[in-house]
Parts: structure tokens; sequence; C-alpha cells
């Protein structure tokens, strides 16, 4: 029996729940949803919170020498007129966070008003390296996605061949986006937890990323 409208936009909101989701609204320059939608349609993108958060991943990637050559270009005035709005998971926030502090701003509105513009005055060409594999591919999640899936599954049938289902069990359970967090978790240093993963300030790897507990003594 095929799901109702109420059932499907029931699961997708459980699915952005799991995920960490969570929508941001921003008061932003008019002409910054229309920049938007011709980057999407250029490079074929149907949802704005995927293809702003390709285009926070990519450009954040590209680290903080980038951001402060576009940093450098001389701002124009403000008078926000309309509002964008677009979901973003945990890492692709943090990462917007740190864009916003790599290019000097304290807003998240003009950090996000600065990507949009800026790949959009690059024309459909010369965007495509922020949005797109080098081959001219859109980059999709499924596409990252393409071999950490077959390990996971390699993994666990080694751990059910060796007897182990807990093990089994909690490979399974363990995401793509655990990557980072794990990384960052295994490393006692917070210094060089942030270090591996590209940021700037330490808050944001121990805000976000860092997951693990204080080391306490025994009562007894």
């Amino acid at each position: 029996m095929a799901k109702t409208q109420q059932e499907r936009d029931q699961g997708t909101a459980e699915r952005r729940q799991q995920a960490g989701e969570m929508e941001l609204r921003h008061q932003v320059v008019e002409g910054t949803e229309a920049a938007l939608a011709a980057i999407m349609e250029w490079h074929g993108f149907e949802q704005k919170a995927e293809a702003m958060q390709i285009l926070i991943i990519n450009t954040h990637a590209l680290g903080p020498e980038f951001s402060a050559v576009a940093a450098a270009t001389k701002p124009c005035p403000r008078t926000p007129a309309e509002d964008l709005r677009h979901r973003l998971r945990p890492g692709p926030s943090a990462m917007l966070d740190e864009l916003a502090q790599w290019r000097g701003s304290t807003s998240l509105a003009v950090a996000v008003e600065h990507l949009i513009f800026e790949t959009y005055l690059l024309g459909p060409e010369g965007s495509a390296h922020l949005v797109t594999t080098s081959e001219g591919k859109q980059l999709t999640e499924p596409m990252l996605r393409q071999r950490f899936e077959p390990a996971r599954k390699r993994a666990v049938e080694r751990a059910t061949e060796n007897g182990d289902p807990d093990l089994a069990e909690a490979i399974l359970q363990f995401r793509f986006h655990d990557i980072r967090p794990k990384a960052a978790s295994e490393i006692d240093s917070l210094e060089d937890a942030s270090d591996l993963l590209g940021h700037t300030q330490q808050e944001i790897t121990k805000r976000v990323y860092r997951r693990v507990g204080k080391v306490v003594n025994p009562v007894k």
C-alpha cells in the first residue's frame, strides 16, 4: 500500500531529526535567493539544503587562505531585504561558523551571502569546482558514501564470520558522518585533533566533534 503524503512527510521529518539537521533563517540582501536558484539550476540541484551543504563543504575544504582572499574584496553596503531558509547538518553548520570566522565576520547571514554571490559570479563553468567533481559530476552524499558503505558491509560480514555479533552490530551502527568525530575523539590532544580536522578554533572541535567523557578517579 502506497504511503500517504502525511506519512512521507513524517518519515522525512524523522530522518532529519536523526541526522541532527537544523533549519536556519538568514536575513540576506535582495537577489541572494535568485543567485542560489541559478547555481542550483546550473548544477542540477533540486534541494536548497543539498546545494548549500555541498557549497559549504567544498568552500571550507579550500581552507582559510581562500577565504582570506575572498574577504579582501571591498564590502558593499548591506540592506537585508529577504529571508533565506535552508537546512544544515551539524558538520556543515560548524564549517559555516568557521568560514565566517576566517572571513572576519560575526554574521552567518553575511557569510552565506558571500558564499552564494562569489559562486554565482564565477558562472556555470567557473563555479563547477565548488559544487561538482573534477569530472564535472554533481557531488552528492551518495558519491561520498560510495567507498564507505561497501567497506562497512565487509567489516560487518567479517565480524559475523568470526562469531562476534556484538562487534558486527556496533559496526553496523557506525555512520558515514561519524568518521570525523571518531578521529577527533581518539586523539588525546585537543590541539592535535583540531589540527587534523583543519579547524582554526579548538572550541569547534571540542563542542561539535569530540565525543569523549572526562576521566575521573574511582571512589574506592
